[in-house]
């Protein structure tokens, strides 16, 4: 993987990693801050829905949820 293609990734992982519970991200905004394409950050965050770690509010929007403790 090229260097410019990592250091997206990198940025992606940190900008999702920073998104408090309750916070919005948008996908244009994943894109633009990151620099992959809207279809990359979507297919992403599509897969972090499936593991309860977003929750898809629109076309183009997803919400951070909080981890539940399983205690």
């Amino acid at each position: 993987m090229s260097e410019p293609m990592q250091s997206s990734w990198d940025r992606l992982q940190s900008l999702l990693e920073s998104l408090p519970p309750g916070d919005e991200i948008h996908l244009a905004a994943a894109a633009r801050d990151t620099g992959l394409s809207p279809s990359t950050c979507e297919t992403v965050l599509d897969a972090l829905t499936r593991v309860d770690l977003f929750t898809r509010v629109g076309d183009h929007t997803f919400v951070r949820r909080r981890i539940e403790s399983s205690q």
